[in-house]
């Protein structure tokens, strides 16, 4: 995780994602988590004098025989950028009707070529979101002077504003307080998409900085999640997370859905309490969905007090395996057939269950002993997958 105090303009200290200066390249930002650079879709893109404060900017450009192009400028993807509250802001002036100034999918877009506006998404406490629209607050095309447009959302008092050059144009009417933004995962800023000035050759955007809100005195938040990743692998999903501290923190239940609105808890794992230190989690899904399938993180404190995690997708799990394992629920022993293995019975947190050894029957049957596992669920592990156990 990276972050980076920076003042920016008539902004306060912030804790810095990513921050486009435009003082010397088109593509390559003063501030971003792993130093890579954007694309952009035009070949005349450029930047001149003519931005904030004496600086340069970025300015579309056109060609030698007058043709223009969008900027249609691209930043990946990085989980950092993936944040409960928000402080972001651009100087920007119009010369054009249609465009957007910045966005991200199809959740997260903040300011249209002809106005101040802002759609976002938050958390509704069951497992989705809700989709806020602020109002529209056009900008004046006729002064050519740029404008300082700025979109803060407070994840502890639930509250969102918009406001230009300093003045409040907009203000959530219903506050969420201890809700997070939900953000599309895996998917790229874009930067002044469908915008060219009008062939007008001059700078219209400048000073964009996307940042984690950072309120004033706001008391510690109990888990300070760096991420959380749900990737595939060869037998199953694999959960990750990690945090930086966490203050009376209970447990963590890795919730799963088909649907991205009913939500099971699959297992969990104790958190650590209270620690400023760095701690790693892991589990795996060795049973996953064979269609698209949705992970989040629960995270609960001592008082019970849950929140949610951005929400994580995995898409096309492994065909069904014609390996099985019976009776099942079982008390002393199972039968497996269907494969020549290897097998290793696993926990729900991974660890391998005990020294158990499988009796080969034939080529493809073998008896397992389980009357020594301790009643619950397990992971039969195999070269085509896995199944779940439940030990009675």
């Amino acid at each position: 995780m990276v972050g980076i105090s920076v003042l920016s303009g008539n902004l306060p200290a912030q804790d810095t994602l990513l921050y486009f200066s435009w003082d010397n390249s088109v593509t390559q930002p003063d501030i971003s988590p792993a130093g890579k650079a954007a694309t952009t879709a035009s070949p005349y893109a450029k930047v001149s004098p003519g931005g904030a404060k004496g600086t340069n900017g970025l300015n579309p450009g056109k060609g030698p025989a007058n043709e223009v192009a969008d900027l249609n400028l691209s930043y990946p993807y990085h989980r950092d950028f993936d944040v409960v509250g928000v402080d972001v802001s651009y100087d920007y002036q119009r010369d054009e009707a249609v465009g957007t100034i910045l966005s991200r999918g199809n959740g997260f877009v903040f300011g249209q070529a002809d106005r101040a506006y802002v759609k976002y998404r938050v958390e509704n406490g069951n497992g989705g979101y809700t989709e806020v629209v602020s109002g529209s607050y056009p900008y004046n095309g006729s002064t050519h002077v740029l404008q300082t447009t700025r979109f803060t959302y407070n994840p502890l008092s639930g509250s969102a504003t918009l406001t230009v050059d300093g003045v409040e144009m907009w203000t959530n009417p219903v506050k969420t307080p201890g809700r997070g933004l939900v953000w599309e995962a895996n998917t790229p800023f874009l930067i002044g998409t469908s915008l060219d000035a009008t062939g007008n050759n001059r700078v219209i955007l400048d000073n964009l900085v996307f940042a984690r809100f950072t309120p004033a005195a706001s008391p510690a938040l109990p888990v300070e999640l760096t991420y959380f990743e749900a990737n595939r692998r060869f037998d199953g999903v694999e959960l990750s997370w990690e945090t930086t501290s966490e203050v009376d923190n209970a447990y963590f239940s890795v919730e799963r859905s088909d649907d991205a609105a009913t939500w099971r808890s699959m297992l969990s794992l104790p958190g650590a309490g209270n620690t400023s230190l760095a701690r790693q989690y892991s589990a795996v899904d060795y049973v996953p969905l064979t269609g698209p399938t949705y992970y989040r993180l629960r995270q609960v404190d001592y008082d019970g007090t849950a929140t949610y995690s951005a929400v994580r997708t995995v898409r096309a799990g492994a065909a069904a395996s014609a390996v099985s394992a019976a009776p099942n629920p079982a008390s002393d022993h199972i039968l497996i057939t269907g494969a020549a293995g290897p097998f290793k019975l696993v926990d729900t947190y991974g660890r391998q269950a005990g020294r158990l050894a499988p009796v080969r029957i034939s080529e493809t049957a073998f008896r397992l002993d389980v009357s020594a596992l301790t009643p619950g669920n397990y992971y039969l592990l195999h070269p085509g997958g896995a199944i779940r156990v439940v030990k009675l």
